[in-house]
């Protein structure tokens, strides 16, 4: 396993989205002509796509892959609003930057994805406001209030801080700040080791839209 382990290496890529945290550190791999050609008839079945908007589509069989190596000394990256976290056993403090886009102001939610101390998948949405407020924390599966999580700060920044009673302290946690126009978001998920591993392991930055795909 130990071997394996070793000639085994971690990247991301994305789907969606122009995360500078993402662009900014990743590797392009060009196509050959024989992969345009195969990603060009890929394009080519999604018709409803094509028939509104066929020359931006067929561009993108071009386009080099860029992809994002993982590693194991990797710090949190700044990504969207999220500019700083803290997390203890019972409780995560953020810190948040918006940037100043009216439409995006309005819809602001904040997520929480986690385990709780059975395994189980949970989650949680706070809808952010526009000043310093004690807020309710939903469960996004039954919508009950499970906790009031508190903001201080304005419009453009602040301190956001939640209880963590409800998740697991020994699991990762992953969060992120909903702000999408439409269909795309401005950034994706931020994953938070559980406290045991917070000085042993590194923060990883990962995307909403990023999956994990290993080279051997």
């Amino acid at each position: 396993a130990d071997l394996l382990a070793s000639r085994t290496s971690q990247w991301n890529y994305l789907v969606h989205g122009r995360s500078p945290a993402f662009f900014e550190r990743t590797a392009e791999l060009p196509s050959s002509e024989l992969e345009t050609a195969t990603k060009r008839e890929a394009i080519r079945c999604h018709q409803t796509q094509i028939k509104l908007s066929r020359r931006r589509f067929l561009r993108y069989a071009a386009r080099p892959e860029r992809f994002l190596r993982v590693k194991r000394e990797s710090a949190v990256q700044r990504d969207g609003a999220v500019y700083s976290v803290s997390r203890a056993r019972d409780n995560l403090d953020v810190d948040l930057c918006f940037s100043a886009d009216p439409f995006r102001m309005q819809r602001n939610k904040f997520f929480v994805l986690g385990r709780d101390s059975l395994g189980r998948k949970r989650a949680c949405q706070i809808r952010l406001p526009g000043c310093s407020a004690d807020l309710e924390m939903l469960d996004c599966a039954t919508s009950r209030s499970i906790g009031i999580a508190r903001y201080r700060g304005h419009p453009f920044a602040g301190k956001f801080t939640l209880p963590l009673h409800l998740f697991s302290p020994i699991h990762d946690l992953f969060i992120k700040v909903d702000r999408r126009l439409w269909f795309f978001d401005e950034a994706g998920w931020t994953e938070i080791p559980g406290v045991p591993s917070l000085t042993k392991v590194p923060h990883s930055m990962i995307s909403a839209e990023a999956y994990s795909l290993a080279v051997h």
